[in-house]
């Protein structure tokens, strides 16, 4: 009896030993990287399954944090989460004089029912002040004070846990604050290593630091989204930024933070913007993960998830990106036989699950529909590529790689291309517009991989874009602005990097991509006015002899018609313009458009462009030089222009016109067309015939920008 009883006590002992080693309220100080920091993963293999670092799979979090109980300021940080989506964290005072502690719960009660966090602060803390009388306090009254700040915001505030502190001063006795909270934030202005968080003393940057410009705000961001932006010399790639504030009751301090917001807003694509707690839970459950896939079949997958945390507390879920099938056209998921958030996400032609799953808490089961007419290995885009019809002609004078995307590039023109109706519902166009850019987001993410540049968002004049710097970019006074296709009602700076990466890494030089408003949310005159005031703004920071502009397809029409109107304000025009497959005409005229109807790949008039053509500006206004170039005075002054065109596309004619009125006046011009090339086929990074026109391209801009 006593050995089996012995025998029993030590099972219970490893028992014990191994929940507590499973059961951490907090992970201790890092001496060591507690695991690699890695690129996003994106597995080859069916059925690999991997835990993102970040929510969403994002490549950085941030949080927001605001400090002390400006209750006078609860009804602007309310405006500011409508806006912009995002919840804060308010770290309020409970147990100071009662002048300083919250006054009203029910504010703060009704912030948390919209996602923010509630959580524990202090205006006193493991200090003393013997001007004051005031003595370090015991660590007995010390614990007190933190256990009533727990609880005091835990009775107040409905469904919420006070599991996170902010030192006041940023300052206190970590190891018993430790006892109480999962982590704390200090107000070191640094950020916070991925694989090295002291949950004990977060990192934060006070908002007078980070919010006051452009170049302050990508002083302490860019560190958390790029490998070789540093914050005091080193990098903090996949990290944890956070900023505090206090009271933010002027009109110039709301001013700045409603900029700072949309700076992060514009890197929302990179940045999960979370609560402080979240974070907190989410980190150190990634720390302390593991991932196990059970079985894989045809429809199925089986996965558990664990980690090394108390399950009582850390219930955020994690995201975890499987490896799918492509010939899964659609998942559900469950967890313990509960539905959990799923969805399918597309990388480089391959199908990933992206699942939101809780540590410890069962099994995790993925269920595919299949469908059978799709190889589950099929890496080809369903909503890009189909067969074109067997009589469909492709040249035998082009390259290899050209007659194979042409055999296999949809007839995107002919059997699906329908726009809404010009006078259709703005939510029908907005629709359309995001389901569209979402799809060829996720397409160019190979050609993104393939350049590794530098992107960043900036704001000039008011007017969003994309800064590109290809990789080894040295700083000069030249630069390129980009004007994107996209026949004026879709796709954005974002969505067309295929346009313009090929010509930043041959010509080594930065491109500005203006993120200009879509049609019909504006029309003609305001998408113009846009471009134009971005170039005013921009004058100040470059020389107009200095600055090349381009535009493929409806961009090369804007930026051409654009040019025009600059030049009839009297404004400095730029040294030279570049137009790729450029719409000049927005009417049906011109031969290419009967003789090339059937012949163009991509794009087709009735349905497709008319109506964008329509909502961009009204069929009275077709034949304003602003808004159709070909019909521009070019008696006066306008830049040099290159012109590229393909053989097969519709918008032959709208070069060749183009060239010839330009041609006609004296202006230098050059029309350069390419044997079977189809719009915009520049953007097929990898062809022969899209390497000559970005080196025929660069060569022109490095002549009309006088680089030798």
């Amino acid at each position: 009896m006593k050995i089996k009883n012995i025998a029993l006590l030590f099972v219970f002992l490893l028992l014990v030993i191994k929940t507590h080693g499973q059961d951490n309220f907090i992970l201790e100080e890092a001496t060591t990287p507690r695991f690699h920091v890695n690129d996003k993963i994106w597995s080859q293999n069916i059925g690999d399954a991997s835990v993102s670092l970040w929510n969403d799979d994002k490549l950085s979090a941030f949080s927001i944090t605001i400090d002390d109980n400006y209750e006078q300021d609860i009804p602007f940080w309310v405006e500011q989460q409508k806006q912009f989506s995002f919840n804060f964290t308010w770290f309020v005072i409970t147990e100071a004089e009662e002048k300083y502690n919250v006054k009203n719960w029910a504010l703060f009660n009704e912030l948390a029912k919209t996602g923010n966090a509630i959580q524990g602060h202090d205006d006193r803390n493991w200090y003393e002040d013997k001007s004051k009388g005031i003595d370090f306090p015991s660590l007995k009254e010390y614990n007190s004070r933190l256990n009533r700040t727990k609880t005091k915001i835990e009775k107040h505030i409905e469904n919420q846990k006070c599991l996170t502190y902010a030192y006041p001063w940023g300052e206190g006795n970590e190891n018993e604050a430790s006892k109480h909270f999962i982590a704390s934030r200090g107000v070191i202005g640094q950020l916070n290593t991925a694989n090295k968080i002291d949950f004990k003393q977060i990192r934060s940057i006070s908002n007078p630091h980070i919010y006051e410009n452009d170049s302050t705000r990508n002083h302490y961001i860019l560190p958390l989204l790029d490998k070789t932006s540093t914050l005091e010399g080193k990098n903090y790639y996949r990290g944890w930024g956070c900023t505090h504030f206090h009271e933010v009751s002027t009109k110039e301090s709301q001013r700045k933070t409603v900029e700072f917001l949309n700076y992060l807003k514009e890197k929302e694509d990179k940045l999960w913007i979370g609560t402080f707690p979240e974070i907190a839970k989410y980190a150190q459950e990634y720390a302390t993960h593991s991932i196990n896939v059970d079985s894989v079949s045809e429809t199925q997958i089986h996965i558990t998830l664990k980690d090394e945390m108390r399950d009582d507390i850390y219930d955020y879920p994690l995201t975890l990106k499987v490896r799918l099938a492509n010939n899964w056209v659609s998942l559900s998921s469950t967890q313990n036989g509960n539905e959990i958030k799923s969805e399918i996400i597309q990388y480089n032609g391959n199908n990933y699950a992206l699942i939101k799953a809780v540590p410890d808490n069962g099994q995790i089961l993925l269920e595919g529909k299949i469908d059978h007419t799709i190889s589950e290995n099929s890496n080809q885009m369903r909503f890009e590529l189909t067969t074109l019809k067997d009589e469909y002609y492709v040249p035998t004078t082009i390259s290899n790689e050209a007659k194979e995307i042409l055999k296999k590039r949809g007839r995107f023109a002919k059997n699906s291309a329908r726009l809404p109706e010009p006078n259709a519902p703005i939510k029908e166009w907005t629709d359309y517009q995001n389901g569209l850019e979402s799809r060829v987001l996720k397409a160019i993410e190979p050609i993104k991989t393939f350049y590794k540049p530098l992107i960043d968002t900036i704001t000039v004049g008011g007017i969003r874009a994309i800064d590109i710097k290809p990789k080894g970019y040295k700083k000069n006074n030249k630069v390129i602005v980009y004007l994107h296709g996209g026949g004026y009602v879709s796709l954005s700076a974002d969505a067309t990097l295929a346009s313009m990466l090929p010509l930043a890494d041959i010509s080594g030089l930065r491109i500005i991509a203006i993120d200009y408003t879509l049609a019909p949310q504006a029309k003609f005159e305001a998408i113009t006015n846009e471009v134009i005031q971005f170039y005013q703004a921009f004058l100040k920071q470059y020389d107009a002899e200095n600055i090349v502009f381009y535009g493929d397809s409806a961009g090369g029409g804007l930026a051409a018609g654009s040019i025009l109107k600059m030049r009839d304000s009297n404004l400095p025009l730029p040294s030279s313009l570049v137009l790729w497959s450029p719409w000049l005409d927005l009417a049906k005229v011109g031969d290419s458009h009967f003789t090339l109807a059937d012949n163009d790949p991509s794009l087709k008039y009735s349905n497709l462009l008319e109506n964008a053509a329509l909502a961009y500006a009204p069929k009275s206004e077709f034949k304003n030089p602003y808004v159709s170039p070909v019909y521009g005075d070019f008696s006066k002054n306008f830049p040099p222009t290159l012109i590229q065109v393909g053989s097969k596309e519709i918008l032959l004619s709208d070069a060749i016109r183009m060239y010839r009125t330009l041609d006609n006046h004296g202006i230098e011009t050059k029309l350069d067309v390419y044997e079977g090339m189809w719009h915009v086929w520049q953007g097929y990074y990898l062809t022969p015939e899209s390497i000559t026109a970005v080196k025929n391209t660069n060569k022109f801009i490095l002549k009309h920008l006088k680089i030798e």
